[in-house]
C-alpha cells in the first residue's frame, strides 16, 4: 500500500511539475508576440474553403491535396463554422495536445519504466525544457496532436501487453494518428511489428483471430480515408510527396546530418546517456523495446525522406517523448545500481549518493543549456517566423484589397499571403499545384532545404498570373533596390525567359508600414485603390 501511494504521489509531482514548466514557456512565447507559423495557414486557407462551401481545396475548383494533416484540418473547420478565428484556435488545440502529451509521458515513465523511481521524472522535465517541443505546440500545426495520439496509442497497447489482443482503443488511437499525419501508419506498422516478435519470442503466432476486431477498425478507418483520397483529389499520397519526396539514397545525407545537428543541439544532449539504457532491467519488461523500436523506426524514417527545413527539430517532436523515455529509463538502471550498492554498507551508500546527485546535477545542466542565449535557437526562429508571417499577412491584405476578386497571383511562400489575399495563387514551390510538384528535379532531397527543390517557371508564365511575387516577396526598407534575385528555382526559370519582360513589368509600391514592395505585374493590369473601408 506504501509503495502504491509512492508511485501516485510521484505520477502526480511529475505532471504538475512538467504541466508547470510547460505552461511557463508556452506563456513565455505567446507575451513575446505569438503568430502562427506561415504554414499553418495553407490549412487555414483548406478549413475556410470548406466552410465557405468550395470544397476541400486550396483554389476553388482545383482538387489538389497541398495538406498532410487531414484531421487537423477538419478541427480548425469545425471552429471557423463557429466563428471562431483559426489562430488562437489553433495555438489552443496545439497547447491542450502538448499538454496531454507531457501528462502521457509521465504516465509512461512512472507506471511502467521507474514505478515510484524519482528518474520517472526525467522524461517529463526534458520533455518540456525542450523549446522546440513546445514552439512546434503551439505555432498552428498538428505536430502536438499527432505525438499526444502516438504516444496514447502506445500506452494502451503496454498496459494491455503484447500477449493479449490487439487493443480496439490503440487502434482507434493509431487510426486517428494517420489521418492527422501520413507517418501514422508508420507507428501503426511499428506497433504491431512489436507486437509480432514479443509473441514470437514466446512461441505465439504473430497475428491471431483475436486481433481482428483492431486490426479491422484500423484497416476501416484508414482504407476508407485513402479511397475517399483517391476518388476526390485522384491521388491516394498527398501533393506534397511528391513536392518534397525524393530517392532515399539522395536525401540520406541531408536527413543524417538533420539527426546528427539534432544530438548536438542542446535538447539533444541528454540522448548521450542512452547507453546506459542497455543496462540490465528486469522491471523495464517490453516497454523499453518497443520505446526504442518506435524511435528508431521513426528516426530512420526522417533519416531516409532527408529531415525537415524548419528549424528546433520539427520532425522528431513526435517521437521526443520516447527519446526521453529511453534517457528515463537509463537513469533508472543507474538508481537501481547505486540502490543496490547502497545495501552493502554505509561507504558504498555514500557512493551511490553522490554518483545519483551527480547523474541529477547533469540532467538539470543539460536540460537548463537549452535555455541558454547560445543554444535557445527555438526562441529566435520563434521572433524571426512570427515576423516573416505577420509581413506576409500584411502583403496579402493590402494585394486582396487592390487587386480585381479572381486576379491570380503567384507566390513562393503559400501560406499567410494567399490567405489574407484571398486571391487564386500558383505556389511555386508546388506543394499546392500539381503541374510544380510533378515535375522532374535531379537528385531531388540532395538540395540544402527540404521542400524548396521543386519549380517551374514555363509552367506558371504560361498561366500568366495578374501578380509575381518576386525574390520570395521582396519587402524593403527605402530606399528600393532594383536588382531582383531570384528566390527558388521557379523564379530562377522566370528570370532567364526571353519573353517575361514583354508580359510583364515590374512596379514598386509603399506598404502601410512604409516598407517598399517590388513585384512583377502583368502590362494589362493595374493597381488599384483599396476597396472601401479596408
Amino acid at each position: 500500500m506504501g509503495r502504491m501511494k509512492t508511485a501516485r504521489a510521484s505520477t502526480v509531482l511529475a505532471i504538475a511539475v512538467a504541466t508547470g514548466l510547460f505552461t511557463f514557456f508556452a506563456l513565455a512565447f505567446v507575451t513575446s508576440g505569438m503568430e502562427a507559423i506561415d504554414d499553418a495557414y495553407i490549412s487555414f486557407r483548406y478549413a475556410r474553403n470548406l466552410v465557405e462551401g468550395n470544397g476541400l481545396v486550396y483554389n476553388p475548383g482545383e482538387a489538389v491535396q497541398g495538406y498532410t494533416n487531414f484531421l487537423w484540418v477538419l478541427l480548425l473547420a469545425g471552429s471557423m463554422f463557429a466563428g471562431l478565428p483559426p489562430v488562437p484556435v489553433a495555438a489552443g488545440l496545439g497547447f491542450a495536445a502538448g499538454v496531454t502529451t507531457v501528462v502521457l509521458t509521465a504516465s509512461w515513465a512512472l507506471h511502467h519504466l521507474a514505478p515510484g523511481r524519482s528518474a520517472g521524472l526525467v522524461a517529463p522535465v526534458l520533455l518540456v525544457s525542450n523549446l522546440g517541443f513546445v514552439v512546434w505546440s503551439i505555432r498552428g500545426l498538428e505536430t502536438a496532436l499527432f505525438a499526444a495520439l502516438v504516444l496514447g496509442a502506445g500506452l494502451v497497447y503496454l498496459r494491455r501487453g503484447p500477449e493479449r489482443a490487439f487493443p480496439l482503443p490503440a487502434a482507434a488511437l493509431l487510426a486517428l494518428a494517420t489521418l492527422t499525419r501520413p507517418e501514422g501508419v508508420l507507428v501503426a506498422a511499428l506497433t504491431l511489428l512489436h507486437a509480432a516478435l514479443a509473441r514470437l519470442r514466446t512461441g505465439r503466432r504473430p497475428i491471431t483471430r483475436r486481433d481482428l476486431p483492431a486490426l479491422g477498425l484500423f484497416g476501416l478507418v484508414v482504407g476508407g480515408y485513402a479511397l475517399w483520397t483517391l476518388w476526390y483529389y485522384g491521388d491516394l499520397l498527398p501533393n506534397t510527396f511528391y513536392a518534397k519526396v525524393g530517392e532515399p539514397a539522395d536525401s540520406l545525407e541531408r536527413g543524417w546530418n538533420y539527426i546528427k545537428k539534432f544530438t548536438a543541439y542542446a535538447t539533444g544532449r541528454p540522448l548521450l546517456l542512452l547507453p546506459l539504457a542497455l543496462l540490465w532491467r528486469p522491471r523495464s519488461g517490453w516497454t523499453r523495446s518497443y520505446t526504442a523500436l518506435v524511435a528508431g523506426g521513426y528516426g530512420l524514417y526522417v533519416v531516409l525522406i532527408g529531415g525537415d527545413v524548419f528549424p528546433a527539430y520539427r520532425f522528431l517532436v513526435p517521437v521526443l517523448p520516447h527519446l526521453y523515455l529511453l534517457v528515463a529509463d537509463a537513469v533508472a538502471a543507474l538508481e537501481e545500481a547505486g540502490l543496490r550498492l547502497a545495501r552493502r554498507g554505509p561507504p558504498v551508500t555514500a557512493a551511490a549518493g553522490v554518483a545519483a546527485a551527480g547523474v541529477a546535477l547533469l540532467l538539470a545542466a543539460l536540460a537548463l543549456s537549452t535555455h541558454h542565449p547560445s543554444s535557445a535557437f527555438a526562441w529566435r526562429e520563434w521572433q524571426r517566423g512570427s515576423d516573416y508571417t505577420r509581413d506576409m499577412r500584411l502583403v496579402g491584405r493590402w494585394l486582396g484589397d487592390r487587386l480585381p476578386r479572381g486576379t491570380w497571383i503567384a507566390v513562393n511562400p503559400a501560406g499567410a499571403l494567399p490567405y489574407e489575399s484571398r486571391l487564386p495563387t500558383i505556389d511555386m514551390l508546388g506543394l499546392n499545384d500539381r503541374e510544380i510538384a510533378r515535375t522532374p528535379v535531379n537528385r531531388l532531397g540532395s538540395g540544402r532545404l527540404a521542400g524548396h527543390e521543386k519549380g517551374n517557371g514555363e509552367s506558371v508564365f504560361r498561366r500568366r498570373p495578374g501578380i509575381i511575387l518576386i525574390g520570395g516577396v521582396k519587402l524593403e526598407t527605402p530606399p528600393a533596390d532594383p536588382s531582383w534575385i531570384p528566390h527558388g528555382r521557379s523564379e530562377r526559370e522566370l528570370a532567364r525567359l526571353p519573353d517575361l519582360q514583354d508580359v510583364y513589368r515590374s512596379e514598386t509600391h509603399p506598404m502601410p508600414d512604409g516598407r517598399l514592395l517590388t513585384f512583377l505585374i502583368r502590362r494589362d493590369l493595374q493597381i488599384g485603390r483599396p476597396e472601401a473601408g479596408s
